[in-house]
């Protein structure tokens, strides 16, 4: 599968949530500057601000992407050759879902500090932070219920 199909995917993806799309996406932009340290640090810009333009129009509700990508930029902004903006990129994209894993993990403790015996947890819609943070609380023997009711992009 090359990048166009799995750009493809990421826009036409309605059923994931936006950490699992943008996982995606920093998956699919290390790829495409792997091996293109030839390339100017203008040329990467341009390349990687049309990608963004082309995935933020699809997804335009996922504040998530214009974070990576805006640290996507800022390495870009840092870098004077092209071999310097690869590996700036890939290392921004890595640390982008680092961070994401992190800030899951705050929110999981967090929330087992605040959730009692017996509790009714109300969500709307899926959402990753939330389920490993649910998850993590029961694993620890929290017992509690919990209703989700639904909503997709685009639905």
């Amino acid at each position: 599968m090359g990048i166009n199909a799995q750009t493809r995917d990421i826009i036409l993806d309605n059923l994931s949530g936006s950490q699992e799309i943008t996982g995606k996406t920093a998956a699919v932009i290390c790829q495409l500057v792997r091996g293109k340290p030839y390339l100017a640090p203008r040329e990467l810009r341009r390349v990687i601000r049309e990608t963004a333009g082309t995935i933020i129009q699809a997804q335009p509700a996922m504040a998530s992407l214009y974070h990576l990508f805006a640290r996507i930029l800022a390495q870009l902004d840092q870098a004077s050759s092209g071999t310097q903006a690869t590996v700036g990129i890939r290392q921004a994209c890595r640390s982008f879902v680092r961070d994401m894993e992190e800030h899951n993990q705050r929110i999981s403790e967090q929330l087992f500090k605040l959730i009692k015996r017996n509790d009714t947890v109300v969500t709307h819609s899926a959402s990753r932070s939330v389920r490993e943070a649910l998850l993590y609380c029961w694993a620890r023997r929290k017992r509690f219920s919990v209703i989700c009711d639904e909503s997709r992009p685009v639905y």
